[in-house]
Parts: structure tokens; C-alpha cells; sequence
């Protein structure tokens, strides 16, 4: 058994000794690793957000109206015995408990979601989370004979396609962003790539650096994949913390809040990588038609950013342009009422 079965195989949170079994024989994680990122396949990952999405699905569809988030076909009729059927359902009523919470901002999900990508013993216990504990090994058997298969391939096949994107553009991409967050890269950060990866397809935690993507084609094609990994990447320590706190600080001196500059800016600036180091077919995520900088309130932030960007890149100085233009609309905008 190598290091990799035995670090996945004691991820269990007392699991009876048949799974443990069946964990140590199935659970090791495929790992490919890069310069900057480390790709796993994990069952437990993948687990954990396959039952947030059945169970905002289906238990709470009624409440989740604007708020569902995407199931694929192949996984609704999985041939499921009547006893099997009963155990998912139950599952599913238990994580149905925590389903109408975010991944990213909800406490207990966090807790869950670290859990299962660190091991129990790595963070404090959240007690609230110990039913979620619960039926993760109790479905753990049956995600690993119903769906993790194919669920496993589908990862597989978005790792070798973005670890074949990074072997032509990711020094490129990676100093680009550095160097314009002003901070030298973290270490290798952690992405795991699953099915299911809640509403927006990916996500990041910097309490450490993780990053969660979806393995479908259909949530982002081709290098629209690698341009969003940067972009998460943003998420993670030290960037957002540098980008962030500078925003704010200037914020505060223009006497203007800070709004979604920050956020706006780590769309930006690996938007600007993909101009410069990807092929020129290529249209950035953030500018696709429905981007985030293609329209709505971050388009204005895109604009004082990038009439920033043209006058300086010392982020302190940018930070204050943006929000100084941003201080004098709001004072065009009071004007004209």
C-alpha cells in the first residue's frame, strides 16, 4: 500500500472495518503536480459535494427555487437497490440540514469541507457537523459503487487537460499574476477537482490555500479552466490578503466604500495574463458574455482599474487611483440629483 492510500485510507471518522477495507483499496487520490498546483481526485471531497447538491436538489428543491445547483442525468439513475435507496435517501435528509448554506461562507459546511480534504484530526471538531460525519461513511460505500467510477475518470480527464495547459503557459500566467499582486507565489497550492463543485463551479479557502474546481467540460471549456485556476488562485495567501488590504486602506482615504473593487481586481489581473500568455483566440473568462467583467457593477470597476493600471503598476498607487475616480463619480453622481 503506498503513502498516498494510507494518508487517504485514515480519512475515515470511525468507520466500521469492511469500508476501511474497501477505502484502503479505492480511496487514494490521484495526485499530478506542477510548479504551482497539486491535482487530486478524492472520493471524500467528491462526496461531500455531491450530497450538497442532491440535497438542494431534491430535499430542498422547493426552497432552493434560484438557488439550485447543477445535477447531471448519468447520476439520478444509478440502478440503486431498494435498501440502497433507502440509505441515500436518509443520507440526503441529514445533509439537507446544512444544503440551504453556502460551501464557502457557511461555518459548519467550511468545517465539513476542510474535514474532508485534511483529515479529522487536522482542524477543531465543529459539533454541529458530526451528522454530516456520520453519513459520509455511511454513503461512502455506496458513492464508491454507484457514481465514484465514473466520477473518478471525469477528473482524471480535466487533470491531464490542465496539467497539458500548464506545461506550455503556467510560468507565464504565474509571474504575470505575481508580479502584479506585488507578492511572490504561495507554495504548491492544493486543487481538488470534483463533479460537483457548488453554484459557481469553483472556489477558494486560503485557512490554508485549497482550491475546488469542477471537472465537467460544460462548466468551463477548454482554457476557460486554467484561466479561472488563476483566478481562484487570487483567493489564496498571500494575494488576496495584499490586494485586499490595499484596496481597503485606500478605500477609507478617498472616504468611498470599497464595493467589489478587490474582488473586480482578481478577476482583472489574470484576465490580463490570459491576453498576454495564452493565444490570442482566446477571450478571458472574466470577459466572456456573461463574465463578471463583461457586465453589471464590476464592468465600472474594470474601468477604473484598468485607467489605474495604465498610469502605474505600484499597487498602493493603483489602489489609490481607482478609488480617488471612484470618489469623484460618486460626487458627479450627488451632483446631478
Amino acid at each position: 500500500m503506498n503513502q498516498q492510500t494510507l494518508q487517504s485510507a485514515s480519512r475515515n471518522f470511525g468507520v466500521v472495518a469492511a469500508l476501511l477495507l474497501c477505502a484502503t483499496q479505492l480511496l487514494a487520490a490521484e495526485v499530478s503536480e506542477t510548479s504551482h498546483f497539486s491535482f487530486h481526485s478524492d472520493p471524500w471531497v467528491n462526496l461531500h459535494h455531491f450530497l450538497y447538491h442532491e440535497a438542494r436538489n431534491t430535499v430542498l428543491r422547493e426552497k432552493m427555487l434560484g438557488g439550485r445547483v447543477r445535477t447531471y442525468p448519468a447520476d439520478r439513475d444509478v440502478g440503486l437497490t431498494d435498501g440502497d435507496r433507502l440509505i441515500f435517501e436518509n443520507v440526503l435528509s441529514v445533509y439537507a440540514r446544512y444544503g440551504e448554506g453556502d460551501l464557502l461562507f457557511d461555518r459548519t459546511l467550511f468545517d465539513i469541507g476542510a474535514t474532508v480534504v485534511y483529515g479529522p484530526d487536522s482542524f477543531p471538531r465543529d459539533p454541529g457537523a458530526e451528522p454530516a460525519y456520520a453519513a459520509l461513511e455511511r454513503m461512502m460505500p455506496l458513492y464508491l459503487k454507484y457514481w465514484w467510477p465514473r466520477h473518478d475518470v471525469t477528473n482524471r480527464t480535466r487533470i491531464r487537460e490542465l496539467v497539458r495547459y500548464l506545461e506550455q503557459y503556467e510560468k507565464g500566467m504565474a509571474d504575470f499574476v505575481a508580479t502584479s499582486y506585488g507578492v511572490a507565489w504561495p507554495e504548491t497550492i492544493r486543487v481538488d477537482v470534483s463533479v460537483y463543485s457548488g453554484r459557481h463551479g469553483a472556489y477558494a479557502t486560503n485557512r490554508p490555500n485549497h482550491i475546488v474546481l469542477a471537472s465537467p467540460e460544460n462548466w468551463f471549456p477548454g482554457l476557460l479552466a486554467l484561466d479561472l485556476l488563476f483566478h481562484e488562485s487570487g483567493h489564496t495567501r498571500p494575494f488576496q490578503d495584499q490586494v485586499h488590504e490595499r484596496s481597503r486602506k485606500a478605500a477609507a482615504a478617498a472616504g468611498v466604500d470599497e464595493g467589489d473593487v478587490w474582488h473586480a481586481f482578481l478577476f482583472y489581473i489574470p484576465s490580463q495574463a490570459a491576453r498576454k500568455v495564452l493565444p490570442e483566440s482566446h477571450t478571458p473568462y472574466a470577459y466572456q458574455e456573461d463574465g463578471p467583467l463583461a457586465r453589471g457593477r464590476m464592468s465600472r470597476s474594470e474601468f477604473h482599474i484598468r485607467q489605474a493600471l495604465e498610469q502605474t503598476r505600484d499597487l498602493d498607487e493603483v489602489f489609490r487611483l481607482i478609488h480617488e475616480s471612484r470618489a469623484a463619480d460618486h460626487s458627479d453622481e450627488s451632483s446631478r440629483q
